[in-house]
């Protein structure tokens, strides 16, 4: 039961990331983007190498941009992304 409430629980965090991104409107806010945004926000922030492997098309190079694009620091348009570090 402990695991269940734990996937609960990062998921709802990874939806959080997600939602504070301003996405086109010809973007799907699927799994695998969710995944990689919240997974690289959290290795730049903890300084923890990543290395994003997957199948083309699964929004490594997406994730990529649209986090770089976020993380500007204090200058962020978003008063999460405010928290993290520049990068």
């Amino acid at each position: 039961m402990k695991l269940f409430t734990f996937i609960i629980f990062l998921k709802r965090c990874q939806k959080a990331v997600l939602d504070e991104l301003e996405l086109g409107d010809n973007i799907a806010r699927n799994t695998a983007l969710s995944e990689n945004v919240f997974m690289m926000v959290v290795c730049i922030e903890l300084r923890i190498p990543l290395f994003v492997v997957g199948k083309p098309g699964s929004s490594k190079s997406l994730a990529k941009t649209v986090v770089a694009d976020k993380m500007e620091g204090d200058a962020s348009s978003s008063n999460l992304f405010k928290t993290f570090k520049q990068v």
